[in-house]
């Protein structure tokens, strides 16, 4: 395995990342340097354009470099809020689809709780067609819960179109 290679003085800015990200990072760190840039330029000695250093031009340079960190950390806020509401959406389909089992599954489980009491006097047990009639119930109750579901539209029968 190779040794990390060394970034200098940005290396923490790329090993942590915290909820923001290394643009958060990089954006806290350059903002104080631009600062002392502009403050520099205004009081700039002569000296000092003398000897090559345009001061002026380096403050334009990072405070537009200042400006691009923010618009690319705007950009991820955005993107991080669209992947939010997508994830929120796939989930709340999920949940859906569990509801709407549940609601169907249900009534059948009660008909099928009441005649597994193993009690005397349950309807059916006389006659031989009594397991006929208990899946009778299940069947009617469950296509009583999906007429319901169709009717309240939790429910419907055609597949919808999924978004690419």
């Amino acid at each position: 395995m190779d040794p990390p290679r060394s970034l200098g003085g940005w290396s923490s800015v790329f090993s942590f990342s915290p909820p923001g990200g290394p643009i958060l990072l990089l954006n806290r760190r350059l903002e104080p340097v631009v600062q002392r840039y502009v403050e520099l330029a205004d009081f700039a000695p002569d000296w000092l354009d003398q000897g090559g250093h345009d001061v002026r031009r380096a403050a334009a340079r990072l405070e537009g470099l200042q400006r691009s960190v923010a618009a690319l950390q705007e950009r991820g806020r955005i993107a991080q809020d669209q992947l939010a509401a997508l994830t929120s959406e796939e989930t709340n389909q999920r949940l859906m689809v569990l509801s709407v089992l549940t609601a169907i599954l249900l009534p059948p489980t009660l008909v099928t709780g009441f005649f597994g009491m193993n009690t005397s006097g349950l309807p059916g047990t006389a006659s031989a067609s009594g397991t006929w009639w208990a899946v009778g119930a299940m069947l009617l109750a469950a296509g009583l819960a999906v007429l319901v579901l169709v009717r309240l539209e939790l429910l419907q029968w055609r597949a919808r179109q999924h978004r690419k």
